[in-house]
């Protein structure tokens, strides 16, 4: 299964109400995290934190421990995504040059794309 979609380029281009980058939406982000993560606090004397950066939802990091997502011990547990909220959105560097290259699309005066329409 691709991740890709299929672009029409016969399409006529109208309006664009936005753009947004990221390597998941928001919205796929929550889906796939395991926990929130709401404070910097790792352990909580000697066991990691819930809701902290070590935890153990996203996978355990010390031996003996059992995840509590899989069931499995530190060598085999694969880890799992935990997500933060933040009160603005943030840019990742890795996409500046990306944003950039887009952004020269646009007029800045009246908004409109910069596209030729008859170029292929």
């Amino acid at each position: 299964m691709s991740y890709h979609k299929e672009l029409d380029f016969n399409n006529y281009i109208d309006h664009i109400a936005g753009l947004q980058f990221s390597i998941m939406s928001p919205e796929e982000i929550e889906k796939r995290s395991v926990a929130e993560i709401v404070t910097q606090e790792t352990y909580d004397g000697d066991n990691p934190k819930i809701g902290g950066l070590f935890d153990p939802r996203m996978g355990v990091l010390d031996h003996g421990k059992i995840c509590p997502t899989d069931g499995q011990d530190n060598r085999f547990c694969p880890g799992y995504f935990g997500h933060i909220n933040l009160a603005q959105p943030v840019l990742h560097i890795q996409f500046i040059s990306h944003i950039v290259r887009t952004i020269k699309c646009v007029c800045w005066r009246c908004s409109a794309c910069l596209i030729d329409l008859n170029s292929s």
